[in-house]
């Protein structure tokens, strides 16, 4: 019978429903592969997992292979699996897209990089702060950057009560109205580089992610897709582990 994801944990810890809803909302529990939010039901049968633990360890799960699409989302899209008032969503770029959830949302404005999967323990470590797995943008803006607006960067800027932070920041290019950045964060609080841009008085013109941790943009084309197995998922994430020890 189902019931409330954070009663089962409760039950099934042995700790508080406020603690149990702390780790559903901090996105740390999958429940068969997704992540569940506050709100949801579920099976004591059911895949539950607890950053990346089963919540039933003995229990034997019948092995259905995990989808991965690599998938270049175009300026317009966009980053959800549900909105009712989005033209168009990310999900529409594959199919089956039944089940997928988005590893590295990009705002409607921008583009590059995002993966498409249903396997919930990759998305918590791609995605969760404590990983720090590097995410790399180009970002064009206007006007031209200082020495110390470029160090501001790193250092951190406060904004709206958060801290924002860039890991690294480079020039690759300078026009006579543009400068284009190589921006690499390992957080992804909504809309980020912008408002790091924004608290430097210097305007995004444009945004494309071009990597999350091993998995690059490579020559894909925006609306364009690439499925991955499981095995070439395993094989990038060990090589990224081991190059960033």
């Amino acid at each position: 019978m189902e019931e409330r994801l954070q009663k089962l944990l409760r039950d099934k810890l042995g700790i508080s429903r406020r603690n149990a809803e702390v780790f559903i909302a901090e996105g740390k529990v999958t429940v068969n592969g997704k992540i569940a939010k506050l709100g949801d039901k579920a099976k004591l049968a059911d895949d539950i997992k607890i950053a990346g633990k089963a919540l039933n360890p003995d229990q034997k799960q019948k092995h259905t292979p995990k989808r991965y699409f690599l998938v270049y989302k175009p300026v317009g899209y966009t980053s959800s699996t549900e909105d009712a008032y989005a033209e168009r969503l990310v999900t529409s770029l594959v199919s089956p897209k039944k089940g997928l959830v988005i590893a590295g949302r990009l705002d409607v404005p921008s583009e590059g990089l995002v993966l498409l999967t249903d396997d919930g323990d990759l998305v918590f470590k791609l995605t969760h702060p404590k990983f720090e797995v590097p995410k790399e943008y180009e970002v064009t803006i206007s006007g031209h950057i200082s020495l110390e607006g470029l160090q501001q960067l790193t250092k951190g800027i406060r904004d709206e009560g958060e801290f924002l932070i860039m890991k690294k920041v480079s020039i690759l290019k300078v026009e006579r109205k543009l400068t284009v950045l190589k921006c690499i964060l390992t957080e992804g609080k909504k809309r980020e580089i912008r408002r790091m841009m924004n608290a430097l008085g210097k305007e995004v013109q444009t945004l494309k992610r071009v990597a999350i941790g091993p998995f690059r943009l490579g020559n894909l084309t925006p609306g364009k897709s690439v499925p991955l197995s499981e095995k070439e998922v395993r094989s990038l994430m060990a090589g990224f582990a081991r190059n960033s020890k």
